[in-house]
């Protein structure tokens, strides 16, 4: 992982905490990044994200979103379900939503790293 990339995510994980995530032996986990960008504005992507993510709460132990800025953000979250976010991310009146509110998403992956 490049330096910068490490140091801009530890950033982000202390701006704009929506909600904490749980701690397990101090750590703070999270299994999932995704960052969007939209033309709403922030208030509007908030509500949509917090309306999805309380559909399916079954599905994670807790999300926290950054600020990146007016028109983008970085979502981290603890997601035990992944099947259980089609639903809620793909149905047709989410695509639909996006399309009209301008979002783009880029999601992946993670894992803690040893050590």
């Amino acid at each position: 992982m490049e330096k910068a990339y490490l140091v801009t995510l530890i950033a982000i994980m202390y701006v704009g905490i929506k909600l904490p995530l749980p701690s397990r032996n101090g750590r703070r986990d999270m299994n999932v990044c995704m960052r969007a960008t939209f033309k709403c504005t922030w208030e509007e992507m908030i509500a949509r994200l917090e309306h999805n993510m309380s559909t399916i709460s079954a599905a994670h132990t807790g999300w926290t979103v950054a600020k990146e800025s007016d028109h983008s953000l970085v979502f981290l979250a603890s997601i035990t379900d992944f099947s259980a976010l089609s639903e809620p991310m793909m149905n047709e009146e989410q695509v639909q939503w996006d399309k009209n509110n301008g979002v783009e998403y880029i999601a992946y992956t993670m894992q803690p790293m040893g050590g």
